[in-house]
């Protein structure tokens, strides 16, 4: 199914590019502002040649929620913040793109956790004045290779207006957790310690398939 629509993609951008192609002998810069999966952000794109464009940018989102699970109440931060370096191979010379690049990965989830009732780990369970309040990260390693396609649109036949679409993967590897304990009467003991290291493993396991992050972004450019 996956191979169709790639097929059906190519064939389609096939049929649109020589319609398309004078907008890719304009050799300015294009600013974009786009919005999706990376957050709020802003690139500069430079054409080399009818095929080849090189694309820089970076992008940023901060958002704060509260979630629970049975034992624990959590206050979570959410960071976007990375930038990235791509080339974009435009293979029938048109809007439609084949894309590579390299991202600076920055994301991060802050988490700070309370205790509801017994916290318990394989055989051991603790009490909320034992464990006192959980203070934990998510974060991912600093390069990430992406690959992806792309899609350019001017707003009009003659505009320097476009609209702009990419689909891809970003991949951050395994992602890495650290929790520890603060404020309890057992946060220094080991066994508690211990505890405390399984649980990261777990949510590291439940979390794993975030290795691979789609990069979905909508936005509008304006060619100089």
């Amino acid at each position: 199914m996956t191979f169709r629509l790639f097929i059906c993609l190519l064939g389609f951008a096939t049929l649109v590019s020589p319609a398309a192609s004078a907008e890719l002998e304009r050799r300015g810069p294009t600013l974009t502002l786009k919005a999706g999966t990376s957050g709020l952000g802003a690139e500069v794109t430079y054409g080399l040649n009818h095929i080849v464009r090189v694309r820089a940018g970076g992008y940023g989102f901060v958002a704060g929620f509260d979630t629970s699970t049975t034992d624990i109440s959590y206050d979570m931060d959410l960071r976007l913040l990375s930038g990235a370096g791509y080339v974009d191979i435009h293979p029938f010379k048109g809007r439609f793109r084949l894309t590579a690049g390299l991202v600076y990965n920055a994301n991060r989830l802050d988490a700070v956790g309370l205790v509801n009732q017994e916290f318990v780990v394989g055989d051991n369970s603790f009490t909320p004045q034992q464990v006192g309040r959980l203070e934990g990260h998510v974060d991912f390693r600093r390069w990430s290779p992406y690959a992806g396609i792309g899609w350019g649109s001017p707003l009009s036949k003659e505009s320097n207006w476009s609209f702009e679409a990419d689909l891809g993967v970003m991949y951050q590897n395994r992602p890495n957790v650290e929790l520890m304990s603060v404020g309890g009467d057992l946060s220094n003991d080991p066994v508690l310690i211990n505890a405390i290291e399984e649980e990261e493993q777990e949510l590291e396991d439940e979390i794993g398939f975030f290795r691979f992050y789609p990069i979905v972004s909508l936005g509008v450019g304006y060619t100089f």
